[in-house]
């Protein structure tokens, strides 16, 4: 997630058949599906702290998703070369300069 460095990328050994990368990707997939059941369940109770909580676990899981998203498109950025990065226009410009302090 974020602040991963290179040292620590893990890839699949390439030995893996497709069948064996396929079934790790939709294992992710059905425990995605898990979660949103049981967050559900607990955020249509009448019980307000479960409601709290599981929108509280909603909002941790996309925080945590959105950082890995920015992970990967950092890690992509840096393996462009500079000359081919992309060129903003002023104003997405100005919106990224404004939003750099402001992420921190």
């Amino acid at each position: 997630m974020a602040g991963k460095t290179a040292s620590l990328e893990v890839s699949p050994p390439r030995s893996w058949p497709r069948r064996v990368r396929s079934a790790v990707v939709h294992a992710v997939a059905m425990a995605q599906v898990a979660a949103v059941a049981l967050r559900s369940r607990g955020g249509h109770g009448d019980d307000a702290r479960m409601r709290f909580q599981a929108d509280n676990d909603r909002l941790a899981q996309e925080v945590a998703l959105l950082a890995e998203e920015l992970w990967i498109k950092d890690a992509r950025m840096e393996r462009v070369p500079t000359p081919r990065r992309p060129h903003y226009p002023p104003v997405e410009r100005l919106a990224i300069l404004e939003l750099r302090p402001a992420r921190g």
